[in-house]
């Protein structure tokens, strides 16, 4: 059974030094939601056993605060430029080619691809996805390959307000 953790970067700040989206940094909201996801995750049963992350500057630092709390070494945890400015057959591609040992993956990334795979993986109208964000689904399956459209179960979702997602 594979498990997915989707995850939308925390709260950027609107501008970057250099002027490029790519180079934007979480705001200090951000390092909040951030580090409150993490105590929120830390106390359910979902633990994450991989992360890939867009490689933006935004998500590498909320990426990174799973990757710490949960201490996965580089190996566990990577960073994927088709992530950024993704359609979601883009990361649906990216899941379809996890290591099949992996048995829970997050994905640190962006809206609206991060909203839209949900959707069409659990066939399922998630009304938002928040910066901060997170949303897992469940498969039955047990390869990444046949993971697809309408495969996955929302089972836990959370705003970093406190409500659920859906």
């Amino acid at each position: 059974m594979k498990q997915l953790i989707f995850m939308r970067h925390a709260k950027a700040n609107v501008d970057s030094m250099d002027g490029t989206d790519f180079a934007r940094e979480l705001a200090q909201k951000g390092e909040i939601e951030a580090q409150l996801m993490v105590e929120k995750l830390l106390k359910t049963n979902y633990k994450p056993t991989q992360i890939i992350a867009s490689p933006a500057a935004r998500t590498k630092k909320t990426a990174s605060y799973f990757v710490d709390a949960f201490s996965l070494s580089n190996q566990q945890h990577s960073f994927e430029f088709g992530m950024y400015n993704a359609e979601f057959e883009d990361l649906l591609e990216i899941i379809n080619q996890v290591d099949d040992k992996v048995e829970t993956l997050m994905m640190v990334g962006h809206n609206p691809s991060m909203h839209i795979i949900v959707a069409y993986l659990s066939n399922k109208f998630l009304p938002k996805m928040p910066t901060a964000g997170i949303v897992i689904v469940k498969f039955k399956e047990k390869t990444w390959k046949n993971i697809k459209n309408g495969t996955g179960e929302i089972v836990w979702s959370l705003d970093p307000k406190g409500g659920p997602l859906v």
